[in-house]
């Protein structure tokens, strides 16, 4: 592997990934959900599907670290908030968590993917499909 790849493949934001999921899981089978919080749940998990899959379509040649530290630091303060969450059911807390989304999102925005006209549709149709489902469960 090259310097460049091992820059981009050792940055702690994958670990970050691997964290959100199974506490999403879990915060999930807590009861007494209410919707509000399945709704942020559910955003988190989509939000965490989006940048998995945006940051395994980087290309580490053309990647500066910095956003994908700073999205890695901004994921794993969703991950607490989120296993806070699991711990107390404060409904603050999922909230807080996808506070910490929008900034890992702001972050990867920063990064160069090449994207293709079935990338953008396939965005599209899982944002159409998640608002509905979310607002069939609502």
């Amino acid at each position: 592997m090259s310097q460049w790849s091992e820059r981009i493949r050792g940055l702690p934001i994958w670990q970050q990934f691997e964290a959100l999921g199974p506490a999403i899981d879990q915060a999930e089978n807590r009861e007494g959900l209410d919707p509000t919080t399945v709704e942020g749940l559910g955003r988190l998990r989509t939000v965490l599907t989006f940048l998995g899959k945006r940051a395994a379509a980087i290309d580490p040649l053309l990647v500066h670290p910095g956003p994908l530290e700073n999205a890695a630091t901004a994921i794993q303060s969703a991950v607490t908030e989120v296993q806070q969450f699991v711990t107390d059911g404060n409904p603050a807390r999922i909230t807080n968590a996808n506070a910490h989304a929008d900034a890992a999102l702001a972050n990867v925005a920063q990064v160069n993917v090449p994207l293709g006209p079935r990338d953008l549709q396939a965005l599209k149709d899982a944002a159409d499909a998640y608002r509905a489902t979310m607002e069939g469960n609502i």
